[in-house]
């Protein structure tokens, strides 16, 4: 069958299909190198755009794999395949994404496009054909996190002071770290100053920005919450969270083109170009943070 869904966004100058699809999976530095790798687990060595996540079901699979498509996206679907068919913001096609119904040691595979970068293919592995050899021994969500992400649960303020490559100072946890699907989780700091980003960017604020599917990513977490968030927000001193968030995106030519400056209404997550004649947004700075085993132990990591 077909499923078209409702365009919830408004006005809402997208992002292309194809870097929102990969947005789930990376976090691109402003030079079009991958910051953090950020859903699902690296087993393949040989080939880092195969991402592994575990699943048990067709369903479990099929449920993850529509959570990462736009609100507006139309697919077809039927008892054992779902296809993604991705456009620009032109309407130009950028080919399909195909989740398929696999057996045997696989419960499904995602294939995404060979021309675009970084994320090839998606395995959704049972727990009983996990490889024993990764994460020393331990299946992806077995290991105990309580006392390493003591404080990092949703709504807490933490105090961040290093790395400094995103901002300084109290930030919120928006969204939690899932171990099992290794989704990382996310931290904000709005701040309350307004910026003309065209002509003013003496404190830094554009080398300190995230892109656009990053920010729409933090917007959604929020906005899952927003009723338990809000008031902590206003607590802590954050800006409006009505307020649009600076961020980018590539161009149409998707990773390969040019760096386009946007802006994130917060509370709906409606993406927006800036106006010519009122360019202003707030700065929203931003980390994610989960963890990571070295040497047996586990390590809490933020970027």
């Amino acid at each position: 069958m077909s499923c078209e869904k409702d365009n919830k966004q408004g006005l809402d100058y997208s992002i292309n299909d194809a870097a929102y699809f990969i947005g789930n999976f990376v976090s691109l530095n402003l030079d079009g190198t991958i910051s953090v790798r950020l859903t699902g687990y690296c087993l393949n060595e040989a080939d880092d755009t195969e991402i592994s996540i575990p699943a048990e079901s067709w369903g479990e699979a099929v449920t993850l794999f529509k959570s990462w498509l736009p609100d507006n996206a139309s697919y077809t679907e039927n008892e054992s395949s779902i296809t993604w068919g991705m456009s620009d913001s032109e309407g130009k096609s950028q080919g399909s994404v195909a989740l398929t119904r696999k057996t045997g040691g696989l419960v499904a595979e995602a294939v995404v496009p060979s021309e675009i970068p970084y994320v090839h293919t998606i395995r959704f592995i049972p727990k009983a054909s996990w490889p024993e050899n990764s994460f020393g021994g331990k299946f992806a969500g077995d290991w105990d996190t309580n006392e390493v992400l003591d404080s990092y649960f949703l709504g807490n303020v933490v105090l961040i002071d290093t790395p400094s490559h995103h901002g300084t100072g109290k930030f919120m946890i928006v969204r939690e770290y899932d171990q099992k699907k290794n989704e990382k989780g996310i931290l904000v700091n709005i701040q309350n100053k307004s910026y003309n980003f065209w002509i003013d960017n003496t404190d830094g604020v554009v080398k300190r920005s995230r892109s656009t599917t990053d920010i729409k990513a933090a917007s959604r977490a929020y906005i899952e919450n927003k009723a338990d968030l809000d008031p902590l927000m206003a607590d802590v001193g954050f800006g409006s969270r009505t307020a649009n968030m600076y961020c980018w995106e590539w161009s149409d030519s998707f990773f390969f083109g040019g760096k386009q400056d946007k802006r994130v209404k917060f509370d709906t997550a409606e993406v927006t170009s800036l106006n010519p004649f009122y360019p202003n947004a707030n700065e929203i700075q931003m980390y994610y943070f989960w963890m990571e085993e070295k040497d047996g132990k586990l390590q809490l990591m933020i970027d």
